[in-house]
């Protein structure tokens, strides 16, 4: 795995797809603030407060795991869930498919996206925000923090370091009915 901090960039999966072909698999890329996070559609942004959350993403080329797209926004999904029970917050959502609310707020978005050449995928990017250490969010958000939750700050870098262990430990067990076996093992927390 490489690591690579940015102060301030458009959007870290930008950064990623933009530069794959010169980075290794596993670049993980994190930023203290985003000029233009964004959701899952282009007219959906993600707000962040400068230098506050983990704002990161994940260049994969493993052909094994590229093979798996179809599966890993869930998997990162239970990942975000395991990591946020691990830190010791409770009534955790997975509001399908790529955000995560802790009691009826969101605390964290995931944007996976694919780069494709003639239909062949060349390689996945995994973005993660995750509000850890934000005070105030605006009203219309509904969004949370670890912070709010948890009543004190958490450092960003062993937060990161949880996430990716505990991403590595679901990507080895994924098996061809993976998706199947989540569904049921975490139903009673997803909201579809």
């Amino acid at each position: 795995m490489i690591y690579y901090h940015l102060s301030s960039v458009d959007s870290t999966n930008n950064y990623l797809k933009t530069n794959y072909h010169k980075l290794r698999d596993w670049t993980i890329l994190t930023a203290d603030y985003q000029t233009h996070g964004r959701g899952r559609y282009d007219n959906r942004t993600w707000i962040s407060k400068r230098g506050d959350n983990l704002l990161c993403s994940i260049l994969i080329k493993d052909k094994k795991i590229i093979n798996k797209h179809n599966c890993l926004v869930l998997l990162v999904g239970i990942t975000i869930y395991r990591l946020l029970n691990k830190l010791g917050l409770k009534n955790i959502k997975i509001k399908r498919p790529n955000d995560i609310y802790v009691n009826g707020h969101k605390i964290c978005g995931i944007l996976l996206e694919s780069i494709s050449i003639s239909d062949d995928i060349k390689a996945l990017v995994i973005g993660i925000g995750l509000n850890l250490n934000q005070e105030v969010f605006s009203k219309e958000l509904n969004a949370t923090s670890y912070y709010l939750e948890a009543k004190k700050k958490i450092d960003k870098s062993k937060v990161l370091k949880l996430l990716i262990k505990t991403l590595k430990e679901e990507l080895k067990k994924i098996k061809p009915n993976y998706q199947e076996i989540l569904l049921k093992q975490y139903k009673k927390d997803i909201i579809e």
